[in-house]
């Protein structure tokens, strides 16, 4: 019984000795993935604001273009007159024949 006593007494000599450890675990995994969930969070808003820059800017470039084409000085009466008198309908007229004739063949 003695050998028992010894045995018992050496095991608890040893658990009284170890540090306890947490039955929790460790939160390293988890803080590894919310830190990667967020990366790539803040990765996406970026190349998503990045998009957005770029449609706006192609949008705005657009815009002034169409409003130069379509607000210039050929809009005034003075230059729409000049535009008909300058327009030759008879040479106008014979492309337009040569045209259709074109197509009529090919058909």
């Amino acid at each position: 019984m003695n050998e028992y006593n010894n045995i018992h007494s050496d095991s608890t000599e040893t658990e009284a000795r170890m540090p306890h450890e947490s039955k929790t675990g460790s939160n390293g995994p988890l803080a590894g993935v919310v830190i990667i969930i967020l990366v790539l969070i803040l990765g996406g808003l970026y190349f998503w604001g990045s998009y957005v820059n770029e449609q706006e800017a192609a949008d705005s470039t657009l815009t002034e273009s169409l409003e130069t084409e379509l607000a210039g000085p050929e809009d005034e009466p003075d230059q729409i007159g000049e535009d008909l008198d300058a327009f030759d309908g008879a040479a106008f007229d014979a492309q337009l024949e040569a045209d259709l004739q074109a197509v009529e063949s090919q058909l």
